[in-house]
């Protein structure tokens, strides 16, 4: 790619950010008209031994991943009231995410696709958006890589 190609190229994608931004409401924005007290509640680092892999030897032997996971919730209730139930627990999110690392998979999407659902079946109400990154630790690929991830946003 020449340079010319690369400054077209973003000065294209600056220009599609500003119209998204003047078109769409930000998440901010959204989340802003939910509470005062909105925030985030993070699993980060989380390692899991797993049986993931288009290949049949990635899901006899098995490798380790890494998932970090971010919801944007509202905190009102549990400042309020100092009470697990006014928030979104952590340890359930962890729960979640080791029940669906379990299940061995082809692709990370479909792993976490099934973690997004869960948390939004059992978070109903409670979570408004949710990040979640899972990476495949050492991959079996030519040259030095530290992992492979997939990125996944979604709205609740």
């Amino acid at each position: 790619i020449s340079s010319r190609d690369l400054v077209i190229s973003v000065k294209t994608k600056i220009l599609q950010i500003l119209i998204l931004s003047l078109t769409e409401p930000s998440r901010l924005e959204i989340l802003g008209q939910k509470g005062n007290n909105m925030g985030l509640v993070l699993v980060e680092d989380l390692e899991v031994f797993a049986y993931h892999g288009h290949f049949k030897e990635e899901q006899l032997v098995g490798r380790n991943f890494v998932v970090n996971l971010m919801v944007d919730t509202d905190f009102s209730k549990a400042v309020a009231t100092d009470e697990l139930d006014g928030t979104v627990d952590y340890s359930a999110l962890c729960r979640i995410i080791h029940e669906q690392m379990a299940i061995p998979s082809k692709l990370l999407e479909h792993v976490g696709g099934r973690i997004l659902a869960k948390i939004k079946e059992e978070f109903s109400g409670s979570v408004l958006f949710a990040e979640l990154k899972i990476a495949k630790i050492n991959t079996p690929l030519p040259g030095k890589i530290g992992a492979v991830s997939i990125v996944m946003r979604e709205e609740f």
